[in-house]
């Protein structure tokens, strides 16, 4: 089954590093949030772009509550999801990466 993406950007469009920032939807889910509420992402805001941070905090928080996907304390993340920022000092390592990958492999579309 075919389906549209749509993408949609905030006040910055583009980070330091030239990366797109934007808001993803299938029809009308937004991927970003579903991703977050399944615990397959966290919430990472690049100001001034803050459009969905309510919506994105309540979904993590719902993640967290639940204990899905990075949440799940049975089974931990082998990297902290700051390594991608750069944020906890880690830098981005390869295992991190590979964490990464293997956690957005498992992420489905309901």
């Amino acid at each position: 089954m075919e389906r549209a993406v749509r993408l949609e950007t905030d006040i910055v469009v583009r980070d330091q590093d030239k990366r797109l920032l934007a808001y993803v939807y299938i029809g009308e889910l937004s991927v970003n949030e579903e991703m977050i509420r399944q615990g397959q992402a966290v919430l990472y805001t690049v100001l001034p772009n803050v459009t969905h941070v309510d919506e994105y905090r309540k979904a993590q928080g719902e993640a967290k509550k639940a204990g899905r996907g990075i949440w799940d304390s049975e089974q931990p993340l082998d990297a902290h999801p700051g390594c991608f920022t750069g944020s906890n000092g880690a830098g981005r390592s390869a295992d991190a990466h590979e964490a990464l990958v293997l956690s957005l492999n498992g992420f489905r579309l309901r």
